[in-house]
């Protein structure tokens, strides 16, 4: 049996995230408009943090949480056309610190990012 590989640390950020808003966009609605029992019930059962949901449910979390992940790679290849060298990106990186990306996020972003042909140059996608 082959065993399933264990989302990455930052799709699991990224999914924890969504979650947050998801809670969010849900309270807003249940005060806003009626919402059925039923569809009540399914969302207080969910209304509890990322680690607690099931897997079926971080799943779905997750899909949006590779959305972002498309978007952030689609970001970083235009506006980083110049060829980046892995301390320039730390260095670039780290002026986005508000984000709540810590060391090893930039790190594992890097390394994802390098594996795309055009971001770096060849010998840096080597490193």
């Amino acid at each position: 049996m082959t065993q399933k590989k264990k989302p990455s640390t930052l799709l699991e950020k990224l999914s924890q995230s969504e979650h947050v808003k998801w809670i969010a966009w849900t309270k807003t609605l249940y005060e806003k408009i009626p919402i059925p029992p039923d569809v009540e019930k399914a969302w207080r059962k969910n209304w509890v943090t990322y680690t607690k949901l099931p897997e079926e449910v971080k799943n779905m979390h997750r899909v949006w949480a590779k959305r972002s992940m498309y978007l952030l790679k689609a970001f970083f290849k235009t506006q980083f056309i110049v060829q980046l060298n892995h301390s320039k990106f730390v260095e670039v990186m780290k002026k986005f610190k508000q984000t709540g990306m810590d060391d090893n996020d930039i790190e594992e972003l890097y390394n994802c990012l390098n594996k795309r042909k055009g971001l770096f140059s060849a010998k840096e996608r080597k490193k």
